[in-house]
């Protein structure tokens, strides 16, 4: 660095002055101050330390799979019996049919034509050989709890009557999958298509559907129904909140069709043979059927409604809705309770040709939260629940041993769950560039595998409840379930410096 210093001199100056003319002068002495800036350059040298960063490479062996752990016996439970399907359920006609008394009366005044009118041709027929206790006896409120709000009565847009069972009741599907813990083979059971069978070449699969069923307002349920879920419903682009759409129907990006034979047979055709695992997705999650003569006024492509006025065109207090399961809605309010009554035109019988349900009525209370159904079941006010809140599970243990306790406490399999699941979808939900790149890394297995291992699955369950309740799954099959292997499962254990 250069510094310029200014230094202001004094010089002494002796100047002779002389006289002009020969002789001599005294000299004088001057003293004069002269300032004279002078430029000094001065280098400053400043030291700076620098400090460099080595990045080091640190290599971590990556953990591999270990054998996945037992499970630590809760106690014993009722014993989950499989059956063979006709050891369950029948299609059939039987000699005579019959009724609750109090609905003879309603019979004789002419308000409902009588039973064997209200049952299709060939019923299905429950067999007392896959009943755990034998045939029930009519009457009496079964007494639930549900924590979901009521959307409204049109589940084929996507709409919740507030699940906790209301769901399952008021939705009826193709098939079945909803029973296979109770099947000795892993597949769907029969249901609306009571029977099915493949070409030989396995690209098309014929269904047959139950012949001479009603809906629950008397209107007869036929093939028109299924194509008008098919193609207006699932199919249906501005129907967004559907549970399934073209993409499910689709396998490598090329259709699956649907197509109306008769009344009462529609056949689907495959681009590739034999696609058993989309039977799967016939079932009543997927494909509930909903009635062509209730929905298609209210349909945008055959109203005035726009696709939002559609999905809000049955509120929860707009009753009962039509359906075509074993109890229907008939009171509702908001918040409170909901009632549903048995469908007197269920298609469903035992084989004493009872028609189905066995009970009367069946009430939910509505709450905020799940953990109401286990306080009601608590308090006497509910007749169940599922411990699947692990808040309430030592409470209940407490209270279930009690001298005086009003319930039991069965433990069953291990069939609940807890889980993430990652959309590796490279369409549903895909809406810019990011999105894509997102649905790319999820995909990577190697990511996944990262994910998996990063997550402390005993840790979280320790933190949750203390004790042998909840513990790590890798996915996959449940460990209660009949088909699970331990020594087949590949399981990752928690490993984050891998």
């Amino acid at each position: 660095m250069k510094k310029s210093v200014y230094l202001a001199l004094a010089l002494l100056v002796v100047t002779a002055l002389l006289a002009a003319c020969g002789g001599a002068a005294t000299p004088q002495v001057v003293e004069k101050e002269v300032i004279k800036e002078v430029e000094v350059t001065k280098e400053v040298v400043k030291e700076v330390e620098v400090v460099k960063e080595v990045e080091v490479e640190k290599l971590v062996e990556v953990q591999g799979a270990i054998p996945y752990p037992e499970g630590v016996p809760l106690g014993t439970g009722p014993e989950a019996k499989r059956f063979e399907l006709d050891a369950v359920l029948a299609y059939k006609a039987l000699p005579e049919y019959d009724q609750p008394e109090w609905m003879d009366k309603l019979v004789e005044d002419g308000q409902l034509p009588p039973v064997e009118e209200r049952l299709p041709k060939e019923p299905q027929v429950f067999l007392e050989s896959g009943m755990a206790h034998g045939p029930g006896q009519y009457g009496g409120v079964w007494r639930d709890f549900s924590a979901c709000p009521t959307e409204g009565w049109n589940l084929g847009a996507g709409q919740t009557q507030g699940w906790f069972g209301i769901n399952i009741i008021y939705e009826e599907g193709l098939l079945l999958t909803g029973p296979l813990f109770r099947s000795a083979k892993v597949e769907p059971w029969p249901n609306l298509a009571k029977s099915w069978e493949w070409s030989d070449d396995g690209l098309e699969l014929t269904m047959h559907l139950i012949e001479g069923a009603k809906w629950s307002d008397g209107a007869p349920f036929s093939a028109d129904d299924v194509m008008f879920t098919w193609e207006h419903l699932i199919l249906d682009p501005g129907v967004g909140s559907s549970t399934t759409s073209r993409t499910t129907w689709q396998i490598e990006g090329e259709d699956i069709n649907l197509e109306k034979v008769d009344d009462y047979t529609i056949k689907w055709t495959f681009p590739v043979a034999f696609p058993l695992q989309l039977m799967f997705k016939m079932d009543e999650y997927d494909f509930a059927v909903w009635p062509k003569h209730i929905w298609e006024p209210l349909h945008p492509e055959f109203s005035d409604n726009d696709y939002v006025a559609f999905e809000k065109a049955w509120p929860p207090d707009r009753l009962p809705p039509v359906s075509m399961g074993p109890w229907v809605a008939v009171e509702y309010k908001t918040d409170e309770l909901m009632v549903l009554r048995r469908n007197p035109y269920y298609w469903k019988v035992d084989e004493a040709g009872n028609q189905l349900p066995y009970l009367d009525e069946v009430l939910f209370e509505k709450g905020s939260t799940g953990v109401g159904r286990t306080l009601s079941t608590l308090a006497g006010s509910g007749d169940h629940t599922n411990l699947e809140n692990p808040s309430t599970f030592v409470e209940t243990l407490k209270r279930a041993a009690e001298p005086d306790a009003h319930f039991e406490v069965a433990w069953g399999p291990e069939l609940l769950s807890f889980s993430l699941h990652i959309n590796q979808s490279m369409s549903l939900g895909v809406e810019n560039e990011r999105d894509l790149e997102l649905r790319k890394l999820f995909r990577d297995v190697r990511f996944r595998r990262a994910v998996s291992q990063a997550i402390d699955r005993d840790g979280v369950a320790q933190a949750v409840v203390r004790g042998p309740f909840l513990r790590a799954w890798p996915g996959g099959l449940y460990p209660g379930a009949a088909e699970f292997d331990r020594s087949s499962v590949v399981y990752y254990p928690y490993a984050p410096e891998a």
